[in-house]
């Protein structure tokens, strides 16, 4: 009896085993294009009729408008800093040169 239970056993692994090669795994067909969506999101679609529409998940745009905002944020913190005075005449950040009180 216990032969036959390691061999019923052995057999039923066998099996998922082969069965399991043969299926394939899933994978995005191709990449999503971020200025398609972010154009149906701009024409303020619900996110589910994108997602549809496009045969992508909601997860994507999601993904697309993070990167829209970054993209957004990354110019306007270029310009603040460009617009911020630097402290010393060759090193921004340097502490200004004071000159020593004169000793009477």
């Amino acid at each position: 009896m216990k032969k036959f239970a390691i061999a019923a056993t052995s057999v039923a692994l066998g099996a998922i085993f082969a069965f399991s090669v043969g299926i394939p795994c899933a994978y995005a067909a191709s990449t999503v294009d971020c200025d398609a969506v972010m154009q149906a999101v701009y024409q303020r679609k619900p996110l589910r009729q994108i997602a549809s529409d496009m045969n992508i998940s909601p997860r994507s745009i999601g993904e697309c408008v993070r990167k829209a905002d970054a993209a957004d944020k990354a110019p306007a913190q270029a310009q603040t800093e460009a617009a911020e005075p630097s402290t010393a005449e060759g090193e921004p950040g340097a502490a200004p040169s004071v000159a020593a009180p004169p000793s009477n």
